[in-house]
């Protein structure tokens, strides 16, 4: 720990602009991220994680005033303590340590493994534990946690005498330490295999294995009142998924009594209420049905409830006596298959271990079977304390899932004491029931207008608004999803829900016309609901409501406080904010700010959004580089209409010089003109930041679509928007480049077959042959592709024998003799979105017909590249390096114009120019 001097002094650059560095890939790791955030529950400190884009990170714990700051090395995933009096923290071994053990080829069971400390806020002293397996601890003020520790030593076998090695069949145990933070008492325990906590730290249960040769399993609750460990049962078969009630006074678990490979498992409950030493009673399952152990226990917080899983009882196969050369191995794909042979084997180990929701009404000693194979997915309430819930089953729309992403699911009411089951309405999943059980409510699609409907009466009533609740912006041949709800009032009289711009009150019942609640709409300001306590069922109109507030037109955003009918607003600012999170005990948010020239740095304020305070500062060397600023760039798409995007300048711009400028986008993007770009390796995209700093122009335009034709509605924009921009005094029109990825690569490869107005493209993941695509298969999902085709993304609106004209025109290789402009691919053989031969088929097309085209294949690498990867940086290398060639005249590097051999591969990379 470092104890280091606050507050925060941000250090402002006083260097010329023309001294300030451009940003390079060496750059990366000298930028910082913040994320993990979070504040004691009294809001006296507050803690966060700052990380490199590689290497060792550290914890920051600071006063909610700044004047006390705190830096923990490698540590991460942190918890308060009891209001904040302790913070425990993770702590992982040096990141070179690591490296320098791979080189080793150490065995894995001998790496370095994370610690963990636990830190006083009010003496800074810290307890440490080595070899940490995990942690518990409660954040509901128990100053009590168990911490698992991997062995020390291997157990010996007595019956041997010497010392045993681990098979890969043993079970994993670990050392158990139950740790009380405040009193630091400690109490150990050996070979524990499995240990769970209370919600509210105060009871402990765990599975212990007995050290001598008889193989028995023992579980044990241990009590922090008394600090006792009191022995539940023990078994020569096993324990497993134990779960305690919140106060830790019930006890749930699975037991088996089979010592074979192939265990079912039944459900036994304990209480303190009973003879401590005893099992109370067994709740019995239906026949031919054991436990799940897929699934785990949990109590509702009433502790009347306990919800598990259920399964088939399992047979034990006959052991396998074929050799594989033996064995037939086939997929027979089948009309009548629900969900296609690949999206089932992408699937199968969900599938192998599906459970079924049950729940155990304890005061009644009943089961009640929620979910099974008619009905699996099943959404509990009120932390599971309600006398209801709410089922959903796809199984009747999966087959048609793969051509109609509008397919929907039947909903279904569900009382726990009966398992009786209402409704079975088929909604979309903009769909839910109010917090007491009153009231079901639901989007219908079919007339765009939300539905409540009383669950005494089954009465549907339609909400009439006078203004559209759904979508206005989205352009795809599938119905317009709506912009959903806020949430329901106190004892669910009113629900609240969105329309672009305001929150609406409607009146479940029917007999009150609907409300609008704020004043958005006139203002051209979108407010939402500010939901600060993330356990609070309803919405309560009598206390100060909380929004968040978007100006459409400037993108600027600020908050807004209504009560009693007044709205204050704070001043509206030229930054996007994260949604803050407040104390538990007292009205102090924390929250980020950022805007691309401002880092989200970490702030601080009371509930009024008054006096904020920053802390933290990640990037102070931020000043030291040429950044960027963004301003929205308007122009008129055709007479009368007006279109936005977002343009990036660097910030040593000089309004008398002409910039070469790169044009990236994907959809709508102008609403995001506050967001910051790190400078970090690229996954797919060009990064606006590193392009800016090294003196291009960025223009990000927004693109609207009509159905049948994206490719000619993404060239109407784009083309219009980056003419329009050409005419500025500023841009140098003949050294314009294109970029873009997946759903932007197909647009880029499409718009350069139209126009050579683009000096340079390149195409990430891109569909060049909507034909061949169309009955292709998302491999990482296993899913038909023909959905996106018809009612999403690619907006052709019909199927492939329906309109393949749409098909072929929308299609770059059919036009790939038109292309005149030199691009560059990125598609990786591991892409689980788009097919790479998609790419393949678009290069081959161009290298016969002896354009240049280049293809970057980034070998086992998934759609985007795995952010840790070093890919990136040679990515970004190489797209840097093709858009200097072209865009400002830099020499071509060999891998350019000789290509990569395989031979040379992963011994020569080509950056290097040929002079």
């Amino acid at each position: 720990m470092k104890w280091l001097l606050a507050p925060i002094t941000l250090l402002w650059a006083v260097s010329l602009w023309a001294q300030k560095k451009q940003l390079d890939v060496c750059d990366f790791n000298n930028w910082k991220s913040i994320d993990q955030f979070a504040i004691s529950d009294n809001g006296a400190w507050v803690s966060y994680l700052q990380s490199p884009f590689k290497g060792d990170g550290s914890l920051f714990v600071v006063s909610c005033d700044g004047q006390q700051r705190y830096e923990f090395e490698r540590a991460s995933k942190s918890i308060f303590i009891h209001n904040g009096d302790f913070l425990a923290y993770q702590i992982a071994p040096k990141t070179d340590s690591i490296r320098s053990h791979k080189i080793k080829k150490t065995k894995a069971e001998n790496m370095p493994i994370d610690s963990l400390g636990i830190w006083n806020s009010s003496t800074h002293d810290i307890r440490y534990f080595k070899k940490l397996h995990q942690v518990l601890a409660s954040t509901e003020g128990s100053y009590w946690l168990a911490i698992s520790q991997k062995p020390t030593r291997i157990v010996a076998d007595t019956t041997q005498q010497k010392t045993k090695k681990r098979s890969k069949n043993d079970t994993e145990t670990f050392l158990l330490t139950l740790y009380n933070a405040q009193t630091k008492a400690e109490h150990t325990f050996e070979n524990v295999t499995e240990v769970c906590m209370a919600e509210s730290g105060l009871g402990f249960a765990f599975v212990q294995l007995a050290t001598d040769s008889t193989a028995t399993q023992s579980l044990y609750v241990f009590d922090t009142h008394t600090e006792k460990t009191t022995e539940i049962a023990t078994s020569s078969g096993a324990f497993a998924k134990p779960a305690m009630d919140f106060d830790g006074s019930q006890l749930a678990y699975l037991q088996s009594a089979d010592t074979a490979k192939t265990k079912n498992y039944d459900l036994w409950h304990w209480s303190h209420k009973q003879d401590s030493r005893k099992l109370t009673h067994t709740i019995l399952l239906p026949p031919n049905t054991h436990a799940s152990i897929h699934q785990n226990l949990w109590f509702s917080r009433n502790a009347k409830h306990l919800y598990f899983g259920t399964a088939p009882t399992v047979i034990a196969e006959p052991k396998d006596t074929l050799l594989e050369s033996e064995k037939v191995k086939l997929d027979i794909w089948s009309w009548t298959d629900a969900r296609i042979q690949p999206q089932q084997l992408a699937e199968f180990k969900k599938d192998e271990k599906q459970s079924y929701l049950a729940v155990a009404l304890l005061p009644e000693g009943k089961i009640v079977q929620l979910a099974d194979e008619t009905l699996p997915e099943i959404q509990t309430f009120d932390q599971g304390n309600a006398e209801f819930a709410l089922g959903f089953d796809e199984t009747p729309y999966l087959r048609s899932q793969s051509w109609d992403s509008d397919a929907g699911r039947n909903l279904y009411y569900i009382d726990l004491h009966t398992g009786a089951r209402k409704y079975g309405k088929r909604v979309t999943d903009f769909a839910g029931i109010s917090p007491q059980g009153n009231y079901i409510y639901w989007f219908e699609p079919k007339d765009s207008c939300w539905y409540t409907s009383s669950i005494r009466t089954e009465i549907p009533i339609r909400h009439k608004i006078p203004t559209i609740v759904y979508d206005e912006t989205q352009n795809t041949p599938e119905q317009a999803d709506p912009y959903g709800t806020a949430g329901w009032t106190t004892h669910d009289k009113y629900l609240w829900i969105y329309d672009r711009y305001d929150l609406w009150q409607i009146d479940p019942t029917g007999k009150e016309a609907a409300i609008k609640i704020t004043s958005g709409r006139e203002h051209n300001l979108q407010y939402r609901y500010l939901k600060l306590d993330p356990k609070a069922l309803h919405i309560d109109p009598t206390k100060p409501i909380r929004y968040s507030i978007f100006n459409l037109h400037t993108k600027d955003a600020h908050f807004g406080i209504s009560h009693k009918g007044k709205m204050r607003q704070t001043p509206a600012q030229a930054f996007s904010y994260s949604r803050p999170i407040k104390a538990k005990k007292t009205d102090t948010l924390i929250w980020t700010r950022e805007n691309f020239s401002t880092f989200p740095n970490l702030w601080i304020s009371d509930t009024e959004i008054a006096n904020p305070l920053c802390l933290s500062d990640a990037n102070p060397q931020q000043t030291q580089y040429n950044w960027g600023t963004a301003e929205i760039f308007r122009w008129e798409i055709e007479p009368g209409q007006q279109e936005e995007g977002i343009l990036y300048k660097p910030e040593n711009f000089d309004p008398n010089k002409k910039y070469p400028t790169l044009v990236y986008f994907y959809e709508l993007n102008s609403d995001q003109i506050h967001q910051y770009h790190n400078p970090k390796p690229s996954r797919s995209v060009i990064n606006r930041t590193v392009f800016v700093s090294n003196e291009y122009l960025v223009f990000v335009p927004n693109i609207r679509y009509k159905t049948g034709y994206p490719g000619e509605s993404a060239l109407k924009y784009v083309l219009s928007g980056s003419r329009a921009l050409s005419q500025a005094s500023y841009v140098d029109s003949t050294r314009i480049g294109i970029q873009g990825q997946s759903w932007g690569g197909y647009q880029v490869a499409y718009i350069i077959c139209r126009t050579p107005f683009f000096r340079a493209a390149w195409a990430g993941a891109a569909v060049s042959n909507m034909t061949s695509a169309y009955g292709g298969i998302r491999w990482a999902t296993g899913v038909s592709r023909m959905f996106q085709y018809e009612k999403t993304q690619s907006r052709i609106g019909a199927t492939l024998w329906e309109k393949p004209e749409l098909y072929i025109a929308n299609s770059p290789l059919f036009m790939a003799p038109d292309i005149q402009t030199p691009l560059a691919m990125m598609h990786n053989d591991n892409d689980g979105a788009v097919p790479w031969a998609q790419s393949i088929e678009l290069f081959l097309a161009l290298r016969r017909l002896n354009k240049p085209v280049w293809l970057l294949n980034y070998n086992g690498e998934p759609h985007n590249l795995n952010a840790n990867s070093p890919n990136g940086v040679d990515l970004s290398i190489r797209l840097k390096q093709y858009f200097d060639h072209y865009l400002k005249d830099q020499p071509a590097p060999i891998w350019m114009t000789h290509g990569i051999p395989a031979l040379d591969k992963g011994k020569k990379f080509g950056y290097e120019t040929t002079q």
